[in-house]
């Protein structure tokens, strides 16, 4: 099904054409920023090693990400900072010492559902894209369809949103479903239950398959985690919009114009090489498995700022996505 325009990656061959190729095998993030007008980057098959996990697709459901260190909810309390906060301090601490990354993931510590979620940075710039999409096209804009905040419970589970969000493909209807636990009143279970966010009906196939997860025999965690889908992120983010308290307590974190950028080149303007069935060299799209770990390494180099954007809520809609 073809994608909308806002959302259409140019084909490999339109990538190639009347360019010149610059093969890049070290200093990646430099070389796609100093791409001329009539270039494009090739990155070496060598680059990117998934042998450890078997392949690119498991890199992304067992590969290491950054830990959200676990708290009980008196601790968290105790602490009195801000998921953010949290965030930007699990990142520098961790990241230094991880070499591919696979997203960030933190565990509930309210309610029943104490699955770890996990979150890559790919799906965070393709919320803040939606996000972009829907200030372009109003009539698709993210929409908050109902909200459920009113009952006395809210108060220490938070509250809840029906949300809906548009299809990146033509014709296609809207996705609508429910995000919950949502801290909508300042109190101290904001703290505790921002980290139990979770959504139901979501209906996106990517999110069925990645939650298909399962671990070695003698790993202590459990295989079953919730994989954080960009419709779900761009829902909270709608809902923040909504509640300044819920903006203050956002468990996910707005990616940064300067990773948009990078994102842009890397989707528009890079290939990588690889090994046909025929052992030939062919070139293809980078894949999710490919760039996570590139974003990642953007922080790891030019720090958290470079990255993530504190007051970015307030801008994401405003982000330039046409810089392919």
């Amino acid at each position: 099904m073809e994608k909308k325009s806002f959302f259409r990656r140019p084909s490999a061959s339109e990538i190639r054409d009347d360019r010149e190729p610059v093969l890049l095998e070290r200093r990646i993030i430099d070389g796609v920023r100093d791409l001329k007008e009539h270039q494009y980057a090739v990155i070496t098959e060598k680059v990117f090693d998934f042998s450890r996990w078997g392949s690119g697709k498991k890199f992304i459901k067992h590969g290491q990400g950054i830990p959200i260190p676990r708290r009980s909810q008196r601790d968290l309390i105790a602490a009195g900072k801000r998921p953010f906060e949290r965030f930007k301090e699990s990142v520098e601490d961790k990241i230094k010492h991880l070499g591919y990354v696979s997203g960030f993931s933190f565990y509930p510590v309210m309610g029943n559902d104490k699955l770890m979620r996990k979150v890559l940075f790919v799906e965070l710039l393709e919320a803040a894209r939606l996000m972009a999409y829907g200030r372009a096209y109003h009539e698709a804009d993210i929409r908050v369809e109902h909200n459920y905040t009113d009952a006395q419970r809210v108060a220490r589970e938070g509250g809840a949103f029906i949300v809906s969000t548009p299809s990146r493909r033509k014709k296609q209807p809207r996705y609508e479903f429910k995000v919950s636990n949502i801290p909508v009143e300042d109190n101290v279970f904001a703290y505790a239950n921002a980290y139990s966010f979770s959504s139901q009906n979501l209906g996106v196939k990517s999110k069925a398959m990645r939650e298909l997860r399962f671990k070695f025999m003698d790993d202590w965690e459990s295989s079953s985690y919730r994989y954080i889908q960009s419709h779900e992120i761009a829902g909270l983010y709608a809902a923040a919009e909504e509640n300044p308290v819920t903006a203050e307590f956002m468990v996910l974190p707005v990616v940064s114009q300067k990773a948009v950028e990078l994102y842009k080149v890397l989707k528009d303007r890079t290939l990588v090489q690889v090994r046909d069935d025929k052992d030939k060299l062919a070139v293809k799209h980078l894949g999710h498995a490919h760039i996570e770990p590139l974003m990642w390494n953007m922080v790891r180099r030019e720090g958290f700022d470079a990255g993530f954007n504190e007051n970015g809520l307030s801008e994401v809609r405003g982000y330039r996505w046409n810089t392919s």
